[in-house]
């Protein structure tokens, strides 16, 4: 490879892609008044390896000290976040698990059931079965998983 074909390598191109990130969150916070959003932007910082950007910073002291002054009564007061009434612990700890890839196992059924249905399988209450029994989840469970994903995937279009 000759000089000409080398890729350049601009050092601030992923600098701006994290930052577009973490500001991403930070409007989403700011739209909907929802914590999460700042927790998800103080996590993307962390990942990252970025210092608390001004805007994360001021946003966090503001809702502790809504906290600590009493303004809040509790940290979820605080934050604006709340768990909706029909929220299920056990649903979501079930739906997040973890299979040994590292992948959630309702990743995992979704893309077992695509990659079987590529290979000429129908979708169907047999192949939800078969999926269902290599992930430790019941048929029913792993076709509620693999409609959730799809749905998930078809929003982003």
């Amino acid at each position: 490879m000759n000089d000409s074909d080398e890729e350049v390598f601009d050092p601030d191109f992923e600098a701006d892609v994290f930052d577009n990130d973490i500001e991403d969150a930070m409007t989403m916070f700011y739209q909907t008044k929802d914590g999460q959003w700042l927790l998800e932007a103080i996590r993307r910082s962390g990942q990252y390896g970025k210092p608390l950007c001004a805007r994360v910073s001021e946003a966090l002291n503001g809702i502790l000290e809504k906290y600590r002054s009493g303004e809040a009564r509790t940290l979820d007061e605080a934050f604006g976040v709340s768990r909706p009434g029909n929220w299920s612990q056990s649903a979501v700890r079930a739906r997040s698990r973890k299979t040994a890839t590292g992948m959630s196992v309702a990743g995992a059924v979704w893309h077992s059931v695509i990659s079987l249905h590529m290979q000429g399988r129908p979708i169907d209450e047999a192949l939800f079965e078969e999926v269902g029994e290599k992930y430790g989840v019941s048929w029913s469970t792993a076709r509620n998983y693999y409609r959730e994903c799809k749905a998930l995937m078809e929003q982003g279009d």
